[in-house]
């Protein structure tokens, strides 16, 4: 069976017709169902995320929990930020408390401290816990400075600093206070070990 050009033509064309009709009428379809995978992918990612969100604080909860049990009452994870820019001179430095666990007698007022503009002795202080790992703050031998008359004020007889991580533009360190006497050496090297802990949470990626 032969067929003449005009008739292999015109077969082409009605093909040709037919694909594009086919195409324009498969083409919405298909373009709906790549964005649905697409949000189904997101949806995915972003459970996983929170999931592990959540379990990184669950760790660092029980790590501060863990604190308390070797003599801390007032455990808490402070951010020092610039209103979410890179701290510099011009700029105002802020302290903020994100995460904290307190002795049961003790009253929350920790809220409280939210961008609190800091002087140049609390940055001393950050700056050394972040070249030596932590700063022992004793109430009583300190300079006078903001931190001071915040203890002061408290009550707190005895404090360490750990620094924990540089973390989306915050400089993340932790607080352990007493209001009952001085720390041991015992209590701060398990102390030391649980702040390792909750950095190591902090620096692993959701």
């Amino acid at each position: 069976m032969s067929y003449d050009l005009e008739t292999i033509g015109a077969a082409v064309t009605a093909i040709s017709l037919a694909a594009g009709t086919t195409a324009k009428w498969l083409w919405p379809i298909a373009r709906d169902w790549i964005a649905d995978s697409r949000e189904r992918k997101l949806d995915v990612k972003t459970e996983r995320e929170v999931i592990a969100g959540l379990r990184q604080l669950h760790t660092i909860y029980f790590a501060m929990e863990r604190i308390q049990s070797h003599g801390a009452d007032r455990i808490v994870i402070f951010g020092g930020h610039n209103s979410g820019g890179v701290p510099r001179a011009g700029s105002p430095f802020y302290c903020s408390a994100l995460h904290w666990h307190l002795a049961p007698d003790l009253v929350d007022c920790i809220a409280d401290y939210t961008e609190i503009t800091v002087d140049s002795r609390y940055i001393a202080m950050l700056l050394h816990s972040e070249r030596h790992g932590s700063y022992r703050f004793d109430p009583v031998a300190e300079e006078d400075g903001l931190l001071k008359r915040f203890y002061t004020a408290e009550g707190v007889t005895d404090a360490i600093v750990f620094y924990l991580a540089c973390h989306q533009k915050t400089f993340l360190y932790l607080s352990c206070c007493t209001h009952r006497g001085k720390f041991t050496d015992e209590q701060i090297t398990s102390m030391k070990l649980h702040a390792g802990t909750i950095a190591r949470a902090i620096k692993t990626k959701p």
